[in-house]
């Protein structure tokens, strides 16, 4: 019984220990939270660690990124130490006197809470930099079969040092401070009633007069407290203004500093909201969230941009199209001729990137490979890579650099590190413009302008975030095409735009079939530069037939690419008309575009008269790893491989319905590219589904890729044609037995 009783006895103490340390706490719950989410999305979100290892490659970094970095990472640990510090000191409602059952406190406890006064706020701050190195070692040691350097080692160290000198500051300030001050400066500080605070702050005399809970109202706290508040709002007003005027200045600073800044001016303010609940009994906090809640009835400023053009009206439609476009064909072949039909998987930058990796290759082994190509069906990011693969063309054609049948006489861009225009390949030119950072000024529009957004109860349209994304893209495009290359900005001007060209090349550049996902319905809204017909494009809307104006380029990419949250729903809102709908990613819908490519591959099937003489191609572009091979138990159920499907059990009434909504996504992508494989090898056609392997180095999801990450993507599609220069010869996208070479290479590429 004894025993019993002691171990029980032992569990008590420990409870009231947890319970008086969570009461003690509280206050200073802002400095905890941010500390955990802001350090939870560099270590454990891929698109945070690829944030933070781009900042430790040379070539990819400017040494400002790397100083704004350094000093935005202490100024959130100066302010999570700060604030905890301040609030803690905070004696809201007697709690420093009583327990949270209303009992007085005993001598044990009176003497806890001043060691977590103490203690805790340093160890929060140290917290912030020695996380922060992990989080820079996890990069390093994480880079599988990455060319990249050892400069992570520097990042680790510095935040280490900088954690322990950290410590060490915030142990002996008072001191440091005496000697810095000496007793005659002290005293002459003191005569200034304005600064007499600042210089009792550093001559508290004893321990439980320093870490007691002596402040009860504002006027309690030292001038260095009006101070940190005064600096963090000038520092948020700047950012504010700064990111809304001039989105691309984000860059300059980087995602990482964007996401520091933001979180040291939430501690800060968050622990001015904490305090006037406590003081005033009153839930602000919770008020707020149901003031934003109540404002989004009216505050929507994501409306879709549109222009007035309204040139679209004389749009063809996909019969009518291929039938022009099929006897432009080279028609003296003695081959069979291949005609693609392309769809590009959604999935951020890493989609982005990939496809129109993947697409200009295969343009630059023959320019006459976009005149064989009908249809290019995108989704989110593969959207993107789609749209400046074929604005390359268009760019092509305008510098009078392309010539069907020849060789490539070469497009002139900007490329990193050069100040003027050179010749380049259409590889290299695509991947100048996707080598950008997209994320700084979506994350700086989502943290600054467009928070402040969700508590005014009338919408602004200049704080909406999804034009930081889409006036990143236009920026992008005019930095490798100057003006001087070009009449207007591509991604800037309107989407019809990109056909706009003289009659003989007017085949040259693909038809572009962008998904978009119907909030209100599930459907798909098919943004298209030809007609979105009924029978053909099943259940499918027509997205400039509701709209009936035009977009911009960036615009129209963009409505395939809200993938929530970084991405808001567009809200489409025709003119003089109601409120239609709201578009997000078409990845809600079905991730890989095969089901508009399969709905093109159906409807032109039946125009061909002379079937022998043409072979479909179809090309699936994906870059997702776990997409590319889906996992299976059907055939293995008693001795499960590597691709067997993880089973759920713990909590598996709550998990299943979210389970089930999520992997079905997935699923339909597999549905739809199996379907399509199907049909094409049935019509004696070609199937290629051209992936990356998981285990070659960082894929991250997201706005921006790291050296380590564009380098992976590179050497694996580099690795595709291997075996081509092996033999002696150049792959060519439209000869029918490379692209059978190609297809067993690509079957046994991962395995």
């Amino acid at each position: 019984m004894n025993t019993k009783k002691s171990v029980f006895g032992k569990m008590d103490g420990i409870w009231e220990v947890i319970k008086d340390t969570s009461q003690i706490i509280r206050p200073c719950r802002f400095s905890i939270i941010l500390l955990i989410a802001i350090l939870a999305f560099f270590i454990l979100a891929d698109q945070g660690q690829d944030v933070l290892r781009a900042l430790t490659e040379q070539e990819n970094t400017s040494y400002s990124q790397v100083f704004w970095f350094y000093l935005t990472l202490f100024l959130w640990a100066v302010n999570t130490w700060y604030w905890a510090r301040v609030m803690l000191r905070f004696n809201f409602d007697k709690h420093d006197q009583y327990t949270a059952d209303c009992h007085p406190l005993s001598e044990q406890q009176k003497q806890r809470r001043i060691r977590i006064r103490q203690y805790l706020p340093r160890i929060l701050g140290s917290l912030a930099f020695l996380l922060t190195a992990y989080a820079f070692y996890k990069t390093g040691t994480g880079q599988s079969n990455s060319a990249g350097s050892d400069d992570w080692l520097y990042f680790t160290a510095a935040c280490v040092v900088f954690s322990g000198l950290f410590l060490h500051l915030t142990a002996k300030r008072r001191q440091w401070m005496k000697k810095l001050l000496g007793q005659a400066s002290a005293k002459l500080l003191e005569q200034k009633s304005w600064l007499k605070s600042l210089a009792h702050d550093f001559n508290e005399p004893s321990s439980e007069q320093a870490y007691g809970a002596s402040y009860t109202t504002l006027s309690d706290v030292p001038v260095l407290t009006w101070i940190m508040l005064g600096t963090l709002a000038a520092v948020s007003i700047i950012l504010f203004v700064l990111f809304t005027a001039l989105p691309n200045s984000a860059v300059v600073l980087g995602t990482a500093a964007i996401f520091l800044a933001a979180a040291a001016s939430w501690v800060c303010f968050g622990s001015v909201l904490v305090y006037a609940g406590s003081r005033y009994s009153f839930p602000v906090i919770s008020l707020l969230i149901i003031a934003a809640m109540g404002f989004s009835l009216w505050n929507n400023n994501h409306d879709i941009r549109y222009l007035e053009k309204q040139q679209f009206a004389g749009r063809t439609g996909l019969d009518n199209y291929f039938k022009e476009w099929l006897s432009g064909l080279n028609q003296e072949s003695e081959q069979k001729i291949p005609y693609f039909i392309i769809a590009a998987e959604g999935g951020g930058i890493r989609a982005a990137y990939w496809t129109a990796l993947v697409l200009s290759e295969f343009q630059d082994s023959n320019t006459d490979f976009s005149r064989h190509v009908l249809a290019l069906s995108g989704v989110s990011g593969g959207s993107l890579g789609s749209a400046v693969f074929a604005a390359a063309l268009h760019e092509q054609i305008q510098q009078e650099a392309f010539t069907p049948n020849a060789v490539n006489k070469g497009l002139k861009c900007r490329l990193k590190g050069i100040d003027d225009t050179a010749e380049a390949s259409i590889r290299e030119c695509t991947s100048a413009v996707l080598a950008n950072d997209f994320l700084s000024p979506a994350v700086a529009f989502m943290l600054y302008p467009d928070l402040v957004q969700r508590f005014l109860p009338i919408p602004v349209p200049s704080f909406d975030r999804s034009r930081a994304l889409e006036q990143s893209w236009e920026a992008a495009w005019a930095n490798v095409f100057p003006a001087q290359n070009r009449q207007s900005n591509l991604f800037a001007d309107d989407f019809f735009e990109l056909w706009n060209i003289k009659n003989e090349d007017k085949y040259t550049i693909p038809n572009l079939f962008l998904n978009s996902t119907w909030v209100e319905t599930g459907k798909r809204v098919i943004s298209s530069n030809l007609l979105i017909e009924h029978q053909q494009f099943f259940d499918a809307v027509d997205f400039f037939d509701v709209l009936s104006r035009d977009v911009r380029l960036s615009t129209a990419v963009h409505n395939s690419a809200r993938f929530t949250y970084v991405s808001p729903a567009g809200r489409l809102h025709p003119p003089g008309k109601p409120v239609w709908g709201h578009l997000v990613d078409g990845g809600y819908f079905e991730n890989s575009g095969a089901t508009t490519a399969f709905n093109i591959l159906l409807s032109i099937n039946k125009n061909i008269k002379n079937s022998e003489k043409y072979i479909p191609v179809v090309m699936v572009i994906t870059n997702d790893p776990a997409v590319k091979q889906p996992c299976d138990n059907t055939e293995n159920s008693q001795n499960p491989s590597e691709n067997d499907c993880p089973r759920q059990e713990f909590m598996n009434e709550v998990y299943s319905p979210v389970a089930t909504m999520l992997n079905t996504r997935g699923a339909r992508g597999s549905y739809a590219r199996d379907e399509i494989k199907k049909y094409a090898q049935n019509l004696g056609g070609l199937y290629l589904e051209v992936g990356l392997c998981g285990d070659k180095g960082p894929l991250p999801l997201g706005w921006t890729l790291s050296d380590a990450a564009k380098n992976n993507m590179e050497q694996q599609l580099k690795a595709y044609f291997k075996n081509f220069k092996q033999s002696g010869e150049n792959f060519n996208s439209l000869n029918i037995n490379h692209l059978s070479n190609l297809k067993a290479i690509l079957k046994q590429a991962c395995s």
